[in-house]
């Protein structure tokens, strides 16, 4: 009898020391200056490779480049399923655990996400569900954060799977959109890391494109990409909702899924979408967009205090407008007023104004509860005609002055954030401030540059 009482404490015992959470006392050797611990229970029975940590530094949200850039996360021994990372605390405030796929392969496929519709919890930051980054602001640099994911995404447990790595040919019959009768499908997936959408060969009467080999785990959508955008989706009529959705209405199509919407023999896969009934390009009523490309005064009234690099406006106006943008001149008379002239645009084209050279400094807008980023601006929707110079041109005059806007740094008032010494020294180097510290160089985020 004491024989098997012993063996039942031994085997509580053993299920009490598996489940144990770390407390912070348990990681503080792992603490060091300058860096974030962020300590994690992976998903039970889903651990079987490597586990590295993602985000706002070296290849940033890359996942294709050499392993040895990324932070290897360690198990926590003495904790099993337990895991640490030390993220560097100066090169960004998110990230978040990626585990190696079946073939060794780093990937979005095993990200946290949620089993079903089970919302995650983790202490003090919150993750939305599947995929979404952890938002590290204001964590500690001298306390570590303690995270419990729910699941990896969709649920996927990549020590179930084989690495068995083969091509696959998918093939769609599209709908079609009288209003938008050039509109072609294209494919976006894990084929290439849910890059640029990629343009499927026309066969006659149905759309084909033949992957590089890839595992049985991956994903994909149809759309049409000319908008660069993912807008125009694939949807299905929901006849019991009178409403239309995304194909599928949750996640991507996969592999597992396929055979509710086409067919699936041996490494085909066959989709036919052509009932207009049941199908079609989401927005495909919108009326054709107006692609004249018109001359365009924007003028913009910031919050006080604007930042000593200046004003710039960024958007789809220009190839590669969202990182290159126009730099904006202070305007005559009333003050808070940015200018940028002969600036060309479509209807359709959107924009938004930053502080030059940094988008961590948008401007701010107050939404009841919390301070969200001003949404992109559509020109079309805010502009008037007037005449120039003897020219007829468009006009915005956006006035995001005011109590319910603000800038996300304000460099002026804010810059004893970032100054931690007494000796600090303030430069402006090509119209952007700079703080020296310690013969170190730093933004007025209290990034390092130099």
């Amino acid at each position: 009898m004491k024989k098997i009482y012993a063996i039942l404490v031994a085997a509580c015992m053993s299920i009490s020391l598996f489940a144990q959470q770390p407390t912070q006392a348990d990681l503080q050797s792992y603490m060091e200056d300058g860096y974030y611990v962020a300590c994690f229970q992976a998903p039970a029975g889903s651990t079987c490779n490597d586990i590295y940590w993602v985000g706002e530094y070296g290849l940033g949200w890359t996942v294709g480049g050499a392993l040895e850039d990324y932070v290897q996360c360690e198990e926590l021994a003495g904790f099993a399923g337990w895991y640490v990372a030390k993220v560097p605390a100066n090169q960004g405030t998110n990230g978040k655990p990626i585990q190696l796929n079946e073939c060794g392969k780093l990937t979005w496929d095993v990200q946290p996400g949620t089993a079903g519709e089970t919302a995650l919890v983790a202490g003090s930051v919150t993750i939305k569900p599947n995929g979404a980054e952890y938002d590290l602001e204001g964590w500690s640099t001298t306390e570590p954060t303690i995270i419990t994911i729910g699941a990896w995404k969709n649920d996927y447990n990549p020590c179930e799977l084989v690495c068995e790595a083969q091509a696959y040919t998918i093939r769609v019959y599209p709908p079609y959109c009288e209003a938008h009768d050039d509109w072609e499908p294209t494919i976006k997936g894990s084929f290439n890391q849910w890059g640029d959408a990629i343009t499927m060969e026309f066969k006659g009467s149905y759309f084909e494109y033949v992957s590089e080999p890839v595992t049985a785990s991956f994903e994909f959508k149809f759309n049409n990409d000319a908008a660069g955008s993912w807008d125009h989706q694939f949807e299905m009529y929901d006849a019991e909702n009178d409403s239309w959705h995304n194909i599928p209405a949750e996640g991507n199509l996969t592999l597992a899924n396929a055979a509710q919407f086409g067919t699936v023999v041996g490494n085909t896969l066959t989709f036919d979408f052509s009932d207009d009934e049941l199908f079609r390009y989401a927005g495909c009523d919108e009326e054709p967009a107006d692609t004249t490309h018109y001359t365009v005064i924007v003028g913009v009234k910031v919050p006080a205090n604007a930042p000593a690099a200046g004003v710039e406006l960024m958007g789809t106006f220009i190839e590669d407008g969202w990182n290159n943008g126009v730099i904006m001149t202070p305007g005559q008379g009333e003050e808070g007023w940015w200018i940028a002239y002969n600036v060309l645009a479509t209807e359709g084209d959107e924009f938004k104004v930053r502080e030059a050279g940094s988008w961590a400094n948008t401007i701010m807008e107050w939404k009841g509860t919390e301070w969200k980023s001003v949404d992109n601006t559509k020109f079309g929707a805010v502009w008037f005609d007037d005449t120039y110079h003897g020219d007829p041109v468009k006009m915005i005059e956006l006035n995001l002055s005011g109590e319910i806007y603000r800038w996300a740094t304000d460099v002026h008032e804010g810059i004893e954030n970032v100054v931690l010494t007494e000796k600090a020294q303030k430069v402006v180097v090509d119209g952007v401030l700079y703080i020296i510290r310690d013969n170190k160089m730093y933004n007025v985020q209290g990034t390092q540059v130099r």
